[in-house]
């Protein structure tokens, strides 16, 4: 049994591989031009603050003033069309890849004799397309950040440091770093959380197919009551997981909105 599920997880994390080297190769231009307006925008945001925080004790015409507002203008709205343009770049890739993946899966289910997908429910199939492939749609607009977050975070402790000294942006950017260990917490429990919930609704479309296609027996031995109240629980147990998932998304959420006042916190309050 042992060797069994070593085996299992070798040919899951080799078909993990091939199917991103698969994607890679489909999809590698675009994701080259994803990543190019992720830096654009990136380069858009930091000449924005650069604008931003122009040395303003010395005394400048007029002309001047109109130049660096338009100026920061322009940046603004550079950096406005640069960003729905990676964020449209990414949502087409994550929506070519899902369908292609569900495509995968659904070429593959066909190629399957009944002895090799008799350990599969058409719940799990189900849940496969609609809750792992659908994770496409999230990941490639958000990946390039990846990068993209470490390199915007290393420029602004630096335009810190110029305007602050090296101590404020440092305790800025640690309290900033203290809640990635708490974000990757809560986001791992989130997939166990997730995880059960595929279970528990596999196990309800199975036994809800076995109803449908059982009907008649059902209503000849009286099981009607019985296997309501077993649907009933499983649906439950489903509402139960899906509603600890969604509070610990909100207390995620509130702790992004929350971050911003403590980084001013830490970084003003170490200057002063």
């Amino acid at each position: 049994e042992d060797a069994d599920t070593s085996q299992r997880k070798g040919d899951g994390k080799q078909s993990r591989r091939t199917l991103i080297k698969t994607l890679w190769r489909l999809h590698s231009g675009r994701l080259v031009v994803h990543c190019v307006w992720t830096l654009l925008e990136t380069v858009c945001r930091l000449q924005w603050l650069s604008d931003a925080q122009q040395n303003t004790e010395e005394e400048t015409s007029l002309s001047q003033g109109w130049g660096l507002v338009a100026a920061l203008a322009a940046v603004s709205l550079v950096q406005a069309l640069v960003h729905h343009q990676l964020f449209w770049v990414g949502m087409r890739l994550g929506l070519h890849m899902r369908t292609q993946v569900t495509m995968a899966i659904h070429s593959k289910v066909l190629r399957l004799n009944s002895s090799s997908v008799s350990g599969f429910s058409t719940g799990k199939v189900v849940n496969l397309v609609s809750n792992d492939a659908a994770r496409f749609d999230e990941a490639l607009v958000m990946w390039p950040f990846l990068w993209a977050g470490p390199l915007e975070l290393l420029a602004i402790v630096l335009l810190l440091s110029f305007e602050l000294g090296p101590i404020p942006s440092i305790a800025g950017a640690a309290a900033l770093l203290a809640v990635v260990p708490l974000q990757s917490y809560l986001s791992r429990h989130i997939h166990r959380l997730r995880s059960a919930s595929t279970e528990v609704a596999d196990e309800r479309v199975r036994l809800t197919g076995e109803v449908i296609s059982g009907a008649l027996a059902m209503k000849m031995h009286g099981w009607e009551e019985r296997l309501a109240e077993k649907l009933r629980g499983l649906r439950a147990g489903e509402v139960y997981f899906k509603g600890r998932t969604a509070q610990i998304k909100g207390s995620s959420f509130a702790l992004q909105f929350a971050l911003t006042p403590v980084i001013i916190l830490a970084t003003f309050g170490a200057a002063a």
